[in-house]
């Protein structure tokens, strides 16, 4: 078994080149490893320029949501621990009822390891300095594993190279900090080979490493620790049978270490994972309600996406379709020029058996990210049976995975095929070349020529289809706080504020207020996976009372109504139709008329017979339809509601009056905030369109403390509710 794979052929000779290796391991960083390291560097620099490593004010990919509640995550990180707060639990968001941190993605190693430059600086410089290191450490780690696997320093650099820059890392490096610093996923599987083949080392030491690898892992994302042991597991499986007959000689020392592993794990995890299933804010079930949509698909590995900078633009544009139209979660391409040379290594060197090996763990984990169904160019196939996921998805933890971010495993598999296979393709054409010399051939054969030229070509093709389209966009993160009014320093410590825009997974500028803010005030809402009413999972916040109000609040801002409120928007005005005409295809109005609206759909609720229009942005209102309602579209045999789609322009006849904004609602915000404990509310900081919903509020509490640079803030809300009583 330590020859890896017993069998009758050659044995893969790992062992001989680690021993070998084994000299130089007290100065890793010297000679070709520090160039190594110093290459992932900077092609690491590239990605986010003209954003540097530690850059306070911008940020790179997009200023989204998932941008922000990283930096939120961050920043949480050094407060809770410089407060005595829980690392796992907090109120801070979603108040009060609160946020299970343990179930999200807190990163709260990553907050730890960063913790001095966000107290000195801010987390937009922490967020900034470690995407420069998830791509540097990545591909890092990656050379260090395959350095110990192989004679030649340059093939563990490419086999690094393709790991740590792959089309995973550069999509999910766009958003997606925690899934993209994978440095640990390349060790634990080493520290898994020497504790299980290699077996050099003392059981205790390497189980110990294991164990705390795994657990730094869970603290950056637990996702990524199930997948490693998802992988690892079927690994083992795989070798158990191919190496049974060594099985009984390495079966002790294996299981000691890994006892050991998992005793150090599970004494660290132990809390946080207690928090998962059976904490106060816990949730069951799938992320966000669902853990198979991001799917990888067959075609996924020979399509490009907008993440590859050269590439036909119409197969761009179609492996940028797959994966729900959503190109950040699309890591699976590989590229046909990588295909045939993984094949063409496998296929030479396979009397090794370790490219049947990795080969067979690389398809196998491929097959893993298809999902429970077959898609194929985002078209599902159904088969008389379920794909290998499906067996597995309703397991705790595995149910969390969505299939397609496995695409990190292909592509390490296949880095090591393609690492492994250039250094036994060194050492052949070195065997040549002693050859040549020893019968005197000075000239190289034609043949040999021609086929070097080819694997150049190749080689070069690999190259081009996997450059990524970098840098990212970067856009300014507004940090200064000169820029903002100067209105957040006037909230008192630990106030519960509701801000609008409501913060939610759909805009949650408010979590960015509050991290730069050090965390001085909690917020109602907020950007994080919480318990829904039914006990599953919900991006949305928490239903407060009256929920009328939270639905007008979340409902303005939302491109997805929340299922669990009413569809509400905050308007001034209302308008029930009696006709509503749609003014596609050159469709005109009817003459002599005329309308009493005129403008976009936002958004249509069929089952409330209600729908929102916009005479101009970010001012809808509401129009009531009924059963008298006529419809005009010039294309439709039968006009109804149903072909009124968002996006569309209307024309609606018929008559005016009060919105969803009035004397009753004013009462209702009044009960809301008293209710929730709301001592202050910032409205449409640094935005322009919380007019309607600031006129609502001044309506409820009178003048705001302060108005001024597109935002209005009232500081003293209970004191404002009695003085307009």
């Amino acid at each position: 078994m330590t020859q890896v794979l017993v069998a009758e052929a050659e044995p893969l000779e790992v062992p001989a080149l680690a021993a070998g290796y084994r000299r130089r391991r007290g100065r890793f960083l010297y000679g070709p490893n520090a160039l190594a390291l110093y290459a992932y560097g900077l092609i690491s620099l590239l990605a986010d320029l003209p954003v540097y490593p530690g850059d306070p004010s911008r940020v790179s990919s997009q200023l989204g949501e998932d941008i922000i509640q990283t930096a939120w995550f961050l920043e949480y990180t050094p407060y809770a621990l410089l407060h005595g707060k829980n690392l796992f639990s907090t109120t801070l968001l979603n108040y009060p009822t609160g946020v299970d941190l343990a179930q999200n993605t807190g990163m709260p190693l990553l907050g730890l390891l960063t913790a001095p430059l966000t107290l000195a600086v801010n987390p937009i410089a922490s967020m900034n300095l470690l995407r420069f290191l998830a791509f540097t450490l990545s591909g890092f780690a990656a050379y260090y594993v395959l350095r110990r696997l192989t004679r030649w320093a340059p093939a563990a650099f490419v086999g690094g190279l393709l790991y740590g820059f792959s089309p995973y890392m550069v999509s999910q490096g766009a958003l997606h900090l925690n899934l993209v610093f994978v440095p640990l996923p390349p060790l634990l599987l080493y520290g898994l080979y020497e504790l299980l083949v290699l077996q050099r080392a003392p059981a205790w030491r390497t189980g110990l490493l294991l164990g705390l690898g795994a657990a730094a892992q869970f603290y950056i994302s637990a996702e990524v620790l199930a997948t490693t042991a998802l992988v690892a597991g079927i690994a083992v499986f795989y070798l158990f049978f191919l190496c049974i007959r060594d099985v009984p000689r390495h079966a002790a020392h294996a299981a000691v270490g890994l006892g050991i592993a998992a005793a150090v794990l599970g004494a660290l995890i132990a809390y946080p994972t207690w928090l998962m299933f059976h904490g106060p804010q816990h949730y069951v079930g799938p992320a966000q309600g669902f853990n198979n949509v991001y799917n990888a698909d067959l075609l996924g590995p020979v399509l490009p996406t907008t993440a590859q900078l050269v590439a036909p633009s119409h197969l761009r544009a179609v492996g940028a379709s797959l994966v729900g139209n959503n190109p950040q979660e699309n890591g699976s391409y590989l590229g046909i020029p990588l295909l045939i040379v993984a094949f063409y290594l496998t296929a030479r060197y396979w009397r090794r058996l370790w490219p049947l090996y990795l080969a067979l763990l690389a398809l196998t984990t491929f097959v893993l990210s298809l999902g429970p169904l077959l898609v194929v160019d985002g078209h599902v196939h159904l088969l008389p049976v379920d794909l290998p996921f499906r067996k597995i998805d309703h397991l705790p933890g595995i149910d969390n995975i969505l299939p397609v971010r496995l695409s990190l495993y292909v592509v390490f598999f296949v880095a090591v095929i393609i690492a492994l296979g250039i250094d036994a393709l060194r050492d052949d054409i070195t065997e040549n070349r002693v050859r040549r010399v020893i019968a005197g051939v000075t000239r190289l054969p034609r043949r040999a020529v021609a086929a070097r030229a080819a694997g150049a070509a190749v080689a070069l093709a690999c190259i081009v289809a996997l450059i990524p389209d970098w840098p990212y966009p970067s856009f300014a993160a507004h940090v200064n706080r000169a820029e903002q009014p100067k209105l957040l320093s006037l909230i008192p410590a630990g106030a519960v504020v509701l801000a609008y825009p409501y913060p939610t997974s759909f805009d949650d500028d408010a979590m960015l207020w509050q991290a730069l803010d050090s965390m001085r005030f909690r917020l109602l809402g907020g950007y994080a996976l919480v318990r829904a009413p039914d006990g599953t999972s919900s991006v949305f916040p928490s239903v407060l009372e009256p929920s009328a109000i939270e639905a007008m609040l979340v409902n303005s801002v939302t491109p997805i109504p929340d299922p669990h409120l009413a569809d509400l928007v905050a308007t001034s005005t209302s308008v029930t139709a009696t006709e509503v005409v749609v003014l596609r295809d050159g469709a005109r109005l009817p003459a002599g008329r005329t309308p009493a609206l005129v403008g976009h759909v936002d958004s249509v609720n069929a089952k409330a017979k209600t729908l929102y229009v916009a005479k101009k942005r970010f001012s809808p209102e509401n129009v009531v339809v009924g059963a008298a309602t006529a419809y005009v579209e010039t294309w439709a045999r039968h006009p109804s509601l149903n072909g009124v789609a968002p996006g569309e322009t209307v024309a609606v006849y018929g008559k005016t009056g009060t919105g969803t904004v009035n004397p009753t609602t004013v009462l209702e915000l009044r009960h809301f905030l008293f209710k929730n404990h709301v001592q202050s509310v910032i409205v449409g900081l640094g935005i322009t369109d919380g007019w309607e919903v600031g006129n609502w509020f001044k309506a409820a509490l009178g003048p705001p403390t302060r108005a001024g640079g597109g935002g209005e803030i009232w500081v003293n809300v209970p004191a404002a509710l009695r003085s307009t009583a």
